[in-house]
């Protein structure tokens, strides 16, 4: 006997196209308003959306006011917009979310507008000032040294590091993108204290950019030496910059060891490891930023940017570290893998440069000294 495919019902093909349509929707509805997501053990959450439920909550009020607003009856919940989109971020896949989830039953397009809303929210400047904020004021910026202050070196306002993130390769032409490493990519540039907390990030520039380009780009530069001429302070950046009286970076070559110059590249090694594993935590935590992002590379930033600002919501609430950030953390380059153009050092006012290696000189008699004091 042949399959029925209309069941007894009138031969009509759209009517029963109208009638499946309408029998998975209610299906769907009827799953997702009998779930609750939020009611599992905090180990269990944490395990998928990184953060226990009442830190979810927190950012739901923070983000609710700037919700797009809508009168249907069957819309999405606001919460239910956020925890799909905190799952995009924590696991990298949003195909998982196509009704196959308990916790978040979402069509693919569905999930994909709940993604493009909440991280606009989080991109928004009232949301991305509160949580990361560089420290502009004579009061943040001495806060913010004292913080560092463990790390040996002195008068140090944050570290510096770029990093490597892959995008789905964008339209042609798409040159730019192509990293060193092979890959299309962005290269974002953060800045982060001793405690981890991002201080700033700019994920605006292709993967092909060095690093040294990205920050003279990046309008960091003038904020730096406005707070250096003030507070006398500066950042700590690997040889990938130019050596700047803001900005100090290692020695090159490496000087022999027990010279005062190879107690300042190790006590300033140590005194910038906070950076690497400050990256390494984003991506343990955010794993979108370790497969590539298939959105547009201006959408890719502004996911960069989210993550920002979830990592220091954490970081604000006492979240603990992941236990296997570590192997996360970008490895350690050649010097001469991402050199600073040697005439942009030239470029740079004679003034300018006898001030940097001065600054530089008072650190390394600080590191020989602080090293082998008794």
């Amino acid at each position: 006997m042949a399959y029925d495919y209309f069941g007894g019902r009138d031969h009509d093909v759209m009517a029963e196209h109208r009638r499946r349509v309408a029998t998975r929707l209610s299906l769907r509805f009827r799953l997702r308003d009998a779930s609750d997501p939020l009611d599992v053990t905090v180990e269990a959450f944490v395990s998928v959306y990184r953060m226990p439920q009442d830190v979810f909550m927190l950012l739901v009020q923070t983000l609710e006011p700037f919700k797009l607003q809508t009168t249907s009856g069957r819309a999405i919940p606001f919460y239910m917009k956020v925890l799909c989109t905190v799952f995009y971020l924590a696991s990298g896949s949003y195909q998982r979310h196509l009704s196959t989830s308990v916790n978040h039953p979402l069509g693919q397009g569905t999930v994909s507008k709940a993604i493009n809303e909440v991280i606009d929210l989080l991109n928004r400047p009232e949301v991305l000032t509160r949580y990361v904020r560089f420290p502009t004021t004579h009061a943040e910026r001495v806060a913010c040294i004292e913080r560092n202050n463990h790390l040996g070196l002195p008068d140090v306002l944050g570290m510096l590091d770029g990093t490597l993130v892959p995008i789905f390769p964008p339209d042609k032409p798409n040159q730019p993108y192509y990293c060193r490493k092979g890959f299309t990519a962005i290269n974002a540039l953060i800045v982060c204290d001793a405690s981890l907390k991002i201080l700033t990030i700019n994920a605006r520039f292709a993967g092909s950019s060095n690093d040294s380009f990205v920050y003279h780009e990046s309008g960091l530069p003038e904020v730096m030496e406005a707070a250096y001429r003030e507070d006398h302070c500066w950042l700590l950046g690997d040889s990938g910059y130019p050596n700047l009286p803001w900005l100090m970076v290692p020695l090159l070559p490496a000087p022999p060891p027990g010279t005062p110059g190879s107690s300042y590249n190790k006590l300033h090694a140590k005194a910038r490891n906070p950076v690497e594993r400050c990256i390494g935590v984003l991506k343990c935590r955010w794993r979108c930023l370790l497969v590539p992002i298939h959105y547009h590379p201006a959408k890719a930033g502004r996911i960069l940017n989210a993550c920002a600002v979830l990592h220091n919501l954490l970081l604000e609430n006492n979240m603990p570290l992941p236990v296997d950030y570590e192997i996360f953390i970008d490895p350690v380059e050649d010097p001469d893998a991402n050199p600073v153009d040697p005439n942009e050092l030239q470029m740079l006012p004679a003034e300018l440069r006898r001030e940097a290696n001065a600054n530089r000189q008072y650190l390394i008699e600080h590191a020989h000294w602080y090293l082998n004091r008794q």
